[in-house]
């Protein structure tokens, strides 16, 4: 038994004729991994895997050297009116 919202076929969007397509494009989708559960895991874990060695070599040498664990939000307001 799936506990899953009910599809959204045959629904009618104010968005547009390309939402029609996104939603038989997800529903399709949906389906096969559904139909296709142990292939879906298997490919999540082979996707996990290949992000180690990446994940492992990258280092922090990116960011920038900060003892300060804070950031600035600096933005421009217009002046106030009258």
């Amino acid at each position: 038994m799936n506990c899953l919202p009910m599809s959204v076929r045959g629904r009618r969007s104010s968005a547009g004729s390309d939402s029609g397509a996104i939603v038989r494009r997800y529903d399709w989708v949906l389906g096969h991994a559904l139909d296709n559960r142990w292939a879906v895991l298997i490919v999540m874990a082979v996707v996990l895997a290949g992000l180690v060695p990446p994940y492992r070599s990258l280092g922090s040498e990116f960011c920038l050297n900060s003892t300060k664990s804070a950031f600035v939000l600096d933005y421009w307001a217009p002046p106030a009116r009258h």
